[in-house]
């Protein structure tokens, strides 16, 4: 079983020693796969509040300290950088990438791209969607741009389903049983292929408990299994951190 923690929303605003705090010795057992923000909009709640902003976007490259650091963490085996949409921005109650129009999402994420591949050195393979809603019109741009993976929290929605991709339709076949069988409480446990890319869905850590995890671990533990917790660094409470470190103990004693 592979353990993956998913930390939401990293940006400009991000404070390396805030990140040191929370996750040394955790990332030295797994890495945390943080979802970046490469262009991000201050006036929503990813960001500071209490602090003015000069400017209504930041782009993550113009933070160098937070990126030297990343990179250094990278490098280590510490950390992996996934895409989070490109702004973050709700426009009249629609997320980032629930946007319908094609062409203006392609841009976007094709911009947030290389935008992260150009900072830290990397190649961008993973997709995590703000507030974990797309469209059908930004699956089809994900996968236009080569994107082959996307972690949400949750399965697609009956709007995003591919009618003429028949794997997509398996797969979505295959969610809806398991929907039956264990309720939505619980993740399809492995990778599911959806045809031109893969998906697996995560926890987010204020929803796991002492009482339901060793459910949740047995149901992840097979061939291929992956179990992934997603956090938010900006709003970790100390249950969250507790948690995340009870959650590894188990783990060392799942192996």
């Amino acid at each position: 079983m592979e353990f993956i923690i998913r930390d939401d929303d990293l940006s400009y605003f991000a404070d390396p020693e805030h990140l040191e705090s929370l996750y040394n010795g955790i990332w030295d057992k797994f890495p945390v796969c943080f979802s970046t923000i490469p262009k991000v909009y201050t006036k929503q709640l990813e960001v500071p509040i209490h602090k003015e902003h000069k400017k209504d976007f930041y782009y993550i490259y113009e933070n160098k300290k937070l990126v030297e650091f990343l990179k250094k963490k990278i490098k280590e085996g510490k950390v992996k950088i996934w895409l989070h949409g490109f702004t973050h921005r709700d426009v009249d109650g629609v997320f980032d990438l629930e946007r319908r129009d094609y062409d203006a999402v392609y841009s976007d994420l094709k911009k947030g791209k290389e935008i992260l591949e150009r900072t830290f050195d990397i190649k961008i393979d993973t997709l995590v969607p703000p507030h974990d809603r797309l469209s059908k019109e930004a699956v089809n741009a994900i996968e236009d741009l080569g994107i082959k993976t996307i972690c949400r929290g949750f399965a697609p929605l009956p709007r995003e389903i591919q009618w003429d991709n028949k794997t997509y339709i398996d797969s979505y076949y295959k969610i809806f049983i398991f929907w039956i069988r264990y309720g939505r409480g619980l993740r399809y446990p492995i990778w599911l292929n959806f045809g031109k890319h893969y998906e697996i869905f995560s926890y987010r850590i204020q929803h796991i408990t002492r009482d339901n995890l060793d459910k949740i671990l047995k149901l992840h533990n097979v061939k291929g299994g992956i179990f992934c917790v997603t956090m938010h660094y900006r709003a970790i409470s100390l249950y969250q951190q507790e948690m995340l470190k009870y959650i590894i103990k188990k783990l060392e004693l799942v192996k």
